[in-house]
């Protein structure tokens, strides 16, 4: 079963984000209490916790947050899902994907390889269709897959 790693947020102009023993999900604003909400198509990152483990086990300081996502999951293929699916986060919180995540330099303050190596999977952004409170444990469902037909 896909589930809720980590909901991470830091208010300040920092890159690494701080895990919150839970997060409220605000309908199209954000993750409460991150710089990063209030944008219109961005206002929360997602990241695979299999990216961060597999980072971790090369040797790079990283654990959920570190590499700046609000949100962290395990058991979705973050990377596949198109710009349109709606995830569902526990009871309430319902996500809607706007495009990939962009890799920015800020990484490098991570690790020196860890730009290099989120390449092709640094996540998605997504906007909150239905906002709520998320903890980590809650499961992580795909509600509705915009993959265009072949």
């Amino acid at each position: 079963m896909a589930r809720l790693v980590s909901v991470n947020s830091n208010a300040s102009k920092e890159f690494r984000k701080l895990p919150r023993p839970e997060g409220h999900l605000i309908t199209d604003f954000g993750l409460e209490g991150d710089r990063h909400a209030g944008r219109e198509l961005r206002q929360v990152s997602i990241l695979n916790a299999e990216t961060v483990a597999e980072l971790a086990d090369q040797g790079m300081p990283v654990a959920p947050g570190v590499l700046g996502e609000n949100i962290t999951v395990e058991g979705v293929a973050v990377m596949q899902l198109a710009d349109g699916a709606r995830l569902r986060i526990g009871e309430d919180v319902e996500l809607e994907i706007t495009g990939d995540r962009p890799a920015c330099r800020e990484l490098l303050g991570v690790h020196r390889d860890a730009l290099k190596a989120m390449v092709g999977r640094t996540g998605k952004m997504a906007r909150v269709l239905h906002g709520g409170t998320v903890r980590p444990g809650d499961s992580v469902e795909l509600v509705e897959d915009t993959v265009a037909a072949t």
